[in-house]
């Protein structure tokens, strides 16, 4: 007969189908794993060596697999190894049916050691077998070695499996679920899947309560939301100096993120003593090898990075790494966030390895990057996205080759993604797109970034035909944020000021706010563009997508638009290389279409879109613009005034020029322009642009956001219009340019939009467009399409011509300086400039030939007297 305390053992080997330990607290009286562990050694050693038949063995099994889960609870992961290995052994040979558990075990123990693949092998045998826990451990697996795809995808096959009845497995699985959306930068779906787990948890505040609280204040202090995360981080602190009070080692990731919390609120002094407090605990168990480690050593680097300790960062980064080396996958995420700090270090010491790191970081960095783009939702991947900073170290170490190599890379690359999903094809070198540049032709290369201490700023990478790249720090983020709100003043102003309005003028004129935006962007490039470059190619990043750089003024008191023959702006320069177009302007009919009035019904919601949908003004111009264009369009194009939603998702055709003239609108203009942005949380921001057609004023309250039948058109909406042989869209609407901006990837908005649906070339305005003055400069502006063929061209030259000689350059600027066109693919040759086109002034001849012919008949009469 068994002892008491093998009883114990066995039923407790038994009992613990969560290797993980979460209930393993339950089933110990005194909770001292220490002592638990010598009594199953005991037992183990009593086992050995009586255990003469199978069931003796079988039982020797079980204390072993107890033995081996209770030291891997306790970071002695050697031991638990063993042992575990031992009993899957004993199990396989007498008891099969109990192998599973020990094999989840021993695949658990061997994560920890960093053995991933093997602990891989393992799991996936427990998974054909059906165990329930294997799909969360193994999802949880994946997650560390950078398979973000099939994690995902099993973790949530995981929560969707789990029976409502199991309260605690389901509450697990939703905080294994919270931890891959944690990870992948989506912090509201992590936060709501930490909140469910709490939610369902009616028990007594155990082990799981405080892992999930401790979780849910980590997503609220990303989501910004640093006065409720505080709360929940001192609660989940409050909970587990009770529960481990005589069991340090579980404390540590509590006592960890106090320490982020502290590095939030800008203390790293206390975060460095929360850090080096959860390492000395683990010190002195004589576990500081241990992996438990690399997350508090990462931390402390940083901290001591912020306190400007940068020797002792760069040891403690450097300890941390070859700890990843041990027990990580070269994929995880946390390894390039190691890397990148490293690099930090090393290049504030002036260390002769500083390039390495940095080489080594920025590569960790674009693996990581074309994993993340090729799968998920767009939401998911922006939202990771934002948080992946590829360039701030080599720009501020101003390697040029390095840098024009990194935005060629990175830039915009899950818009071509979301455009050509195909398998990754190597990026192109600086070198791949110089050889595609005309000779008079400078890519102007724009990207935002931080120093590692300093405020952001821009710089900008320079390409021309016959040098290597230059790299050309320009003005801080703020000077630049300054000026476009400046700007945005003015025009506000001079509009009220033409309208009639008794405003007073802003501080600042036009011009002067042009000649400082010049100053900001243009001139630091200006003395090292070649003498003969003619046309200028922009890539613009973050709030440079604001700049009107048709419209900057030199200091000679010229514009861009005059001193240059050309200027267009690509996504990327890897547009550069796509193929030019096989068909002419007009070689194909057009679809010229637009809204001249807008019925209205009587709404009295008063939110911010409402408010725009509230008694849109009419638009007479439109009727003149669309005649204009039509006199120029091919045969068989088609005129489509008061456009609906339904006609334009329903064409018949792919027309070869989409032109809409109406209302359009952004709504966010007040968000910070380089703040991170969890889209999950502010699933607006997808539809803060928009297109407003005929009944969109009688949109009804509480009608969805992608209604089809609203007249309301939305981004996500015109990426599924038939728009595949679209050329080119021209968007003659308020506003049609303007977006959320998203560091390296563009501004989400209109245009991006129109170039997923699969247009060509895109022409949006930046700010309000003018209805009395865009039916001549749309008309300037096609002429000019059409004799160059290359829409480009046209826009910047219809723009030079309408400001040379404006008697009232702030209204000329207003009418004529809002429009920008981007493209993807190659310069196209620069063509012939045709003069403007001469109409017959009938209408002047209608009111004057009854008065000719009134003064001819009077002089005929005095002729005959």
């Amino acid at each position: 007969m068994l002892s008491p305390a093998r009883r114990y053992a066995c039923a407790l080997a038994i009992g613990l189908t969560i290797p993980a330990g979460a209930d393993l607290e339950a089933r110990l009286a005194d909770g001292d794993f220490v002592a638990a562990e010598k009594t199953l050694e005991e037992l183990a050693s009593e086992w050995e060596t009586a255990a003469e038949t199978p069931s003796d063995r079988i039982e020797w099994a079980r204390t072993l697999h107890a033995l081996g889960t209770i030291e891997r609870r306790i970071l002695d992961a050697e031991d638990a190894e063993s042992h575990l290995t031992l009993a899957l052994s004993l199990f396989e040979k007498h008891a099969p049916g109990e192998a599973a558990e020990t094999r989840e075990a021993l695949a658990l123990t061997k994560q920890d050691r960093g053995a991933l693949d093997e602990a891989e092998a393992l799991f996936r045998k427990n998974h054909e077998l059906g165990h329930p826990r294997t799909p969360s451990h193994l999802g949880l697996l994946l997650l560390q070695k950078g398979s973000y795809e099939e994690s995902g995808r099993m973790l949530t096959k995981a929560l969707d499996d789990c029976p409502e009845d199991q309260t605690i497995e389901l509450t697990r699985r939703h905080a294994d679920l919270g931890r891959y959306w944690h990870t992948l930068g989506s912090h509201a779906r992590a936060l709501g899947h930490f909140e469910s787990g709490l939610t369902l948890l009616e028990v007594k505040p155990n082990e799981l309560t405080i892992s999930l609280t401790s979780q849910k204040a980590l997503a609220e202090l990303r989501l910004g939301d640093e006065e409720q995360a505080a709360k929940s981080f001192e609660h989940a602190a409050d909970l587990a100096r009770e529960a481990f009070v005589n069991r340090p080692l579980e404390a540590i990731p509590y006592i960890n993120n106090l320490g982020i919390l502290a590095l939030s609120s800008d203390d790293p002094e206390s975060a460095a003593r929360h850090f080096e407090e959860a390492l000395s605990i683990l010190t002195e168990a004589q576990l500081a090898d241990h992996p438990a480690a690399i997350t508090p050593l990462n931390n402390l680097g940083v901290a001591r990075l912020r306190l400007d300790s940068f020797n002792q960062a760069y040891a403690t980064l450097v300890q941390a790494r070859e700890l990843q080396r041990e027990h990580l996958s070269e994929a995880h995420l946390r390894v390039a966030e190691t890397e990148r700090n490293i690099a930090a270090a090393s290049m504030m010491l002036e260390r002769p390895d500083a390039r390495k790191w940095i080489g080594t970081a920025n590569q960790s960095g674009l693996d990581l990057l074309e994993r993340l783009v090729r799968h998920g939702s767009e939401t998911e991947r922006l939202n990771f996205l934002q948080r992946i900073d590829l360039v701030s170290l080599s720009c501020t170490l101003g390697e040029p080759e390095t840098i024009a190599n990194l935005l060629l890379a990175s830039k915009a690359r899950l818009l071509d993604q979301l455009i050509q999903p195909i398998d990754p094809q190597p990026a192109p070198t600086w070198s791949t797109v110089r050889d595609k540049l005309p000779k008079d032709a400078a890519l102007l290369d724009f990207v935002r970034y931080t120093p590692p201490r300093g405020e952001s700023r821009y710089g900008a990478i320079l390409i021309t035909k016959h040098a290597t790249p230059r790299w050309i720090p320009l003005a801080t983020e703020s000077r630049i944020q300054n000026w476009l709100s400046a700007l945005q003043g003015r025009l506000e102003w001079k509009a009220a000021a033409l309208a009639g309005e008794a405003v007073q003028p802003p501080p600042f004129t036009l011009e002067g706010i042009l000649r400082e935006l010049h100053a900001c962007v243009i001139e630091p490039i200006d003395p090292h563009l070649p003498d003969d470059c003619k046309q200028l190619i922009f890539s613009p990043d973050g709030i440079i997508h604001a700049v009107p750089f048709a419209v900057l003024r030199s200091r000679d008191g010229t514009y861009l638009c005059q001193d240059f023959e050309l200027g267009v702006q690509v996504d990327s320069g890897r547009d550069l290389l796509a193929p030019p177009p096989t068909r002419t302007l007009d070689d194909h009919p057009w679809l010229l279409a637009g809204v001249s009035r807008f019925p209205t019904s009587d709404s009295s919601d008063s939110d911010p879109l409402s408010e725009v949908l509230r008694n849109p003004t009419a638009l007479p111009g439109t009727r003149r613009e669309l005649r204009r264009i039509d006199r120029l369009a091919p045969p068989a194009s088609e005129q489509q005034l008061e456009l609906t939603e339904e006609a334009l998702r329903e064409l018949s055709f792919s027309p070869r020029i989409l032109h809409l003239s109406t209302h359009s609108f952004f709504l966010d203009h007040d968000a910070p322009s380089s703040e991170a942005f969890d889209f999950d949380r502010s699933a607006h921001r997808f539809y803060a642009s928009g297109i407003l057609l005929h009944r969109a004023a009688q949109r009804e309250p509480g009608t969805s956001m992608a209604s089809p039948n609203d007249d309301l058109l939305f981004p996500g909406e015109i990426t599924t219009l038939p728009l595949k042989q679209t050329r080119l869209v021209t968007l003659s609407s308020c506003e049609s340019g303007v977006g959320t901006p998203v560091q390296g990837e563009g501004v989400l908005g209109l245009r991006r939009a129109f170039a997923l649906a699969g247009s060509r070339e895109v022409v949006t305005a930046l700010w309000p467009v003018s209805d009395q003055g865009s039916p001549r400069f749309m008309e300037r502006f096609y002429q000019l399409c059409l004799s160059t063929e290359n829409p480009a061209q046209a826009l910047w030259q219809s723009q030079r011509e309408f400001l040379a000689n404006a008697t009232d350059p702030e209204e000329a600027l207003l009418f004529n300086g809002p429009f920008i066109l981007a493209q993807r693919g190659p310069l196209l040759p620069l063509g012939e400039v045709v003069e403007p086109r001469r109409s017959f002034p009938w209408l002047w001849l209608l009111v004057l030939a009854p008065l000719a012919l009134f003064v001819l008949a009077r002089l005929a009469g005095k002729i005959q007297r």
